[in-house]
């Protein structure tokens, strides 16, 4: 299940069509975060992610 959070830049709380944004600006606001990797979720790499040699 995903949690949803409020997003600092948005104002609005009403029910859009770019929920769970405010407006499309937010919207791209936080696709270019996730872009620029200012976002990150944290993961330890399974033995399927390492290389064959170590």
């Amino acid at each position: 299940m995903l949690a949803l959070r409020t997003v600092t830049y948005c104002t609005e709380n009403e029910e859009t069509p770019y929920r769970p944004f405010c407006g499309k600006g937010c919207k791209a606001i936080d696709l270019g975060a996730w872009a620029s990797e200012a976002y990150r979720v944290e993961a330890k790499p399974s033995s399927e992610d390492l290389p064959d040699d170590l």
